[in-house]
C-alpha cells in the first residue's frame, strides 16, 4: 500500500438550455466563502454524492440541472471525468477532462456502491477510487465485536474526506458517522487508516441474540419433546415396568431351556437321519457293485457251458472218424487196407481224450462258479434286507422330526414374543431415562447466562505506537495553525478522540470543537503521507472556522462561548490556511467558510466569493436566471 493522492479539478452541473454551473478546484488550498444559501454545503453534498452516495436532493436554483460532471486527475498525471445523473444510479467513467459539449466516449460505467447487484459484476466508484489511490480492494473491517465483517468502502471512508458543518461540531467522535453511536466499526476503520492492517484474520462468534434464540429454540424443542414422553408414559410408571421386566425375564430363561431341549432333540434326529441316509448309500453302493459283479460271473459259466458243448461235439468226432477207419471207404468201397489216412487214426482217439480232459476241468471250474454265485446272492440278499431296514428306521427318523418340528416352532415363537415384549418395555423404560435427561438439558440451558460475545483475537481499537504517534501528528497541525499555548495531545482510547492540554474535545465550544475535528481530519493525510498509506489525498471541510463567526452570520450555533472568543482573537486563522496552502505537493483542500478570510489569503487562486441570495457578484454555485 502506498500514497497516491487523487487530486479534484471541477465540479459542473449541466441541464437543457441552462448555463453550466462549475466550481474549477485547484491543487493545495481552495476555499469558497460568503453568504448563506448560497450552495456551499450543497456542493459538499454533491462531491459526496458523485463519490457514490444513494441519492442527491437538487436546491431550488439547480432543480432543472440533470447531469453532474466531476474532473479527477490521478498521481500518474492521468485524467478522468465521472459523470452521474442527478437522479441517482450508476456513475459514467470518461478518458481525459470531458468538457460541456460532452465530445467524449464513456470508457466504462461504474457501480454508485458496492451492494449493486447486477448480471455481470461492475466496478464500483469505490474500486475505482481505491485502485488510484493506492487502497487494497476487498480489505475486511470489524463491524462488532462478535467478529462480523464489513468491506471498506468509499463510502465508510467518506466521513476522513468530506466533513459537514454539523459533523464539525458535534460533541461525539470525529471518527464516527453523524447521529449514530460510536461503533466497532468506526473504531476498526480508524485502526486500519493508520496501520494498513485488516480484521480478515478475525472469526467471527455467534451473537448474544443469535445464541439467546438458539437457546429458545432447543427449549421449545426440549419441552416439547418432554410433554410427547409423558404422553407415551401416563398408564405406566417406573416400578412397574421394572417389575414386568424383572418377571419377564425370568419367563425368558424357562422358553429358552425349552427352545434348548426341543432344539437339542431335532439336532439329534437329524444327525441319526443323516447317518442312516449315508449308511443307506454305502449298502446301494455295494448292492451296486455285488449285481455288477454277479452279472459277470453269470457271463463266465454262460461261457463254460459254451466249451463243454464245443469240446462234446470234438470228442464226438474224433469217435465217429475212429470207427469208420476199420470199414471199407462209403466213396469208392476201398478195404482198410488200401485205405490212406494222412493222420493216423491214433490221433483222432487222443483229441478225444485231450476234450475228455477239457470237459471235466470246466466241470470242476463250473462247480466253484456256482459255489460263488451262491455266496454272492446271499450278500446281495442281506445287503437287501439291511437297505429295507433303513428305510423304515428313516421313516421313523422322519416321523419323530415331524413330530418336534411344530415343538420347537412354537417354543421359539414364544421365545421371540418374549424378547419383544422384553424390548417394548425397555424402550419404554428407557424413555424415562430420556426425559430426565431432557429436563436436565432444559434445567442447564435455563440457568445457562449468555453475556456479550467477543471473538478470539480482537485487536485494540487503536495500538498505543500508532495512537501516539497519530497523537504527535496531530499536536504538529495545531502547533503549525499556532493554537493558543498547545503543549499536548493524547488520545481517548474510549471515547476515540483526542484530548488536548488535558481537556477533552467535547469539553469545548463549538467553534474551538470544529477547529479540533479539522486537525484530526488534516492530520490524518498527514500522517497517512509521512507513512506512504493510502489517502486520496483530498479533504473537504465546512465551516472550520466557526470560532470566528459573527454575531450575524453565525446565529444558528449560538453566542460565542469565552474559550471561542479567545481563539478568535487570535491569527489562527491565517495560520491554518498558511498550512494547508503549504502542503499544495501532496494535499488538496477544500474549505466552506461564512466568514471572510484573512486578507492575506482573499486574492489567491482557488479562493472565491459567493454572495448568496440577493448579494453582488458571483451568488452561489449555480448562475441567478432571469
Amino acid at each position: 500500500m502506498t500514497f497516491k493522492p487523487i487530486s479534484l479539478n471541477r465540479l459542473f452541473f449541466i441541464g437543457p438550455a441552462l448555463p453550466v454551473a462549475s466550481l474549477n478546484l485547484f491543487p493545495g488550498l481552495n476555499i469558497v466563502y460568503g453568504g448563506s444559501n448560497a450552495g456551499k454545503s450543497f456542493t459538499l453534498k454533491a462531491l459526496d454524492f458523485m463519490l457514490g452516495a444513494d441519492s442527491l436532493k437538487m436546491p431550488k436554483q439547480g432543480q432543472n440541472y440533470t447531469h453532474l460532471y466531476l474532473w479527477v486527475t490521478l498521481s500518474d498525471g492521468s485524467k478522468n471525468t465521472l459523470s452521474r445523473s442527478a437522479s441517482g444510479g450508476d456513475i459514467s467513467l470518461f478518458e481525459g477532462h470531458v468538457e460541456e459539449n460532452l465530445n467524449g466516449v464513456s470508457r466504462e460505467t461504474l457501480a454508485s456502491n458496492q451492494k449493486t447487484k447486477t448480471k455481470k459484476k461492475k466496478r464500483s466508484v469505490s474500486d475505482y477510487f481505491f485502485e488510484n489511490m493506492g487502497m487494497p480492494l476487498g480489505a475486511q473491517i470489524l463491524r462488532n465485536e462478535t467478529g462480523d465483517k464489513v468491506t471498506l468502502s468509499l463510502r465508510l471512508l467518506s466521513r476522513y474526506l468530506l466533513v459537514g458543518e454539523e459533523s464539525m461540531v458535534t460533541e461525539g467522535s470525529p471518527l464516527k458517522s453523524l447521529d449514530q453511536r460510536l461503533s466497532t466499526e468506526d473504531k476498526s476503520i480508524f485502526r486500519f487508516l493508520l496501520n494498513g492492517k485488516d480484521d480478515s484474520a478475525i472469526a467471527s462468534v455467534p451473537k448474544t441474540e443469535t445464541l439467546k434464540a438458539n437457546r429458545e429454540g432447543k427449549l421449545e424443542v426440549l419441552e416439547e419433546m418432554v410433554a410427547e414422553i409423558e404422553v407415551q408414559l401416563r398408564t405406566v410408571t417406573r416400578t412397574e415396568l421394572v417389575d414386568r421386566l424383572d418377571s419377564l425375564d425370568q419367563s425368558l430363561a424357562d422358553i429358552q431351556l425349552d427352545a434348548k431341549k426341543f432344539q437339542s432333540e431335532l439336532d439329534a434326529r437329524r444327525i441319526s437321519r443323516r447317518n442312516i441316509l449315508e449308511s443307506q448309500s454305502l449298502i446301494e453302493d455295494r448292492l451296486s457293485s455285488h449285481s455288477r459283479m454277479l452279472m459277470r460271473f453269470e457271463e463266465l459259466r454262460s461261457t463254460y457251458l459254451l466249451d463243454m458243448e464245443r469240446l462234446e461235439a470234438l470228442q464226438e468226432g474224433s469217435l465217429l472218424f475212429s470207427n469208420l477207419s476199420a470199414r471199407p471207404c462209403a466213396v469208392c468201397g476201398a478195404e482198410p487196407n488200401h485205405q490212406h489216412h494222412p493222420e493216423g487214426v491214433h490221433d483222432f482217439e487222443a483229441q478225444s481224450a485231450a476234450a475228455e480232459a477239457e470237459i471235466e476241468k470246466i466241470l470242476r471250474d463250473l462247480d466253484g462258479l456256482k459255489f460263488t454265485i451262491s455266496a454272492l446272492n446271499k450278500k446281495i440278499e442281506v445287503l437287501t434286507k439291511n437297505h429295507v431296514d433303513l428305510a423304515e428306521n428313516l421313516a421313523q427318523e422322519d416321523r419323530k422330526i415331524d413330530d418336534l418340528l411344530p415343538l420347537e416352532g412354537a417354543s421359539r415363537q414364544r421365545y421371540e414374543e418374549a424378547v419383544s415384549e422384553r424390548l417394548s418395555l425397555q424402550n419404554r423404560l428407557a424413555l424415562f431415562q430420556l426425559k430426565e435427561a431432557h429436563e436436565g438439558r432444559i434445567a442447564a440451558l435455563k440457568a445457562q447466562k449468555l453475556g456479550k460475545q467477543r471473538a478470539d483475537g480482537l485487536p485494540d481499537p487503536i495500538g498505543s505506537s500508532s495512537g501516539a504517534e497519530f497523537s504527535r501528528t496531530v499536536l504538529a497541525v495545531l502547533k503549525a495553525w499556532n493554537f493558543p499555548q498547545i503543549q499536548t495531545v493524547d488520545f481517548d482510547f474510549k471515547k476515540q478522540d483526542i484530548v488536548v492540554n488535558g481537556k477533552e474535545r467535547s469539553d469545548n465550544g463549538k467553534g474551538i470543537r470544529a477547529i479540533l475535528h479539522s486537525a484530526m481530519k488534516v492530520a490524518l493525510l498527514v500522517y497517512c503521507h509521512e507513512k506512504n498509506l493510502p489517502h486520496p489525498g483530498f479533504v473537504v471541510l465546512d465551516s472550520p472556522l466557526l470560532t470566528y463567526r459573527s454575531p450575524l452570520k453565525g446565529f444558528k450555533h449560538g453566542e460565542l462561548r469565552s474559550d471561542e472568543k479567545e481563539l478568535g482573537q487570535t491569527a489562527l486563522n491565517e495560520a491554518f490556511y498558511a498550512h494547508l496552502s503549504s502542503m499544495s505537493a501532496f494535499a488538496q483542500f477544500l474549505v466552506f467558510e461564512n466568514q471572510d478570510p484573512p486578507e492575506s489569503i482573499t486574492g489567491r487562486q482557488g479562493v472565491q466569493i459567493w454572495s448568496g441570495e440577493n448579494g453582488t457578484g458571483r451568488q452561489g454555485l449555480f448562475p441567478v436566471l432571469d
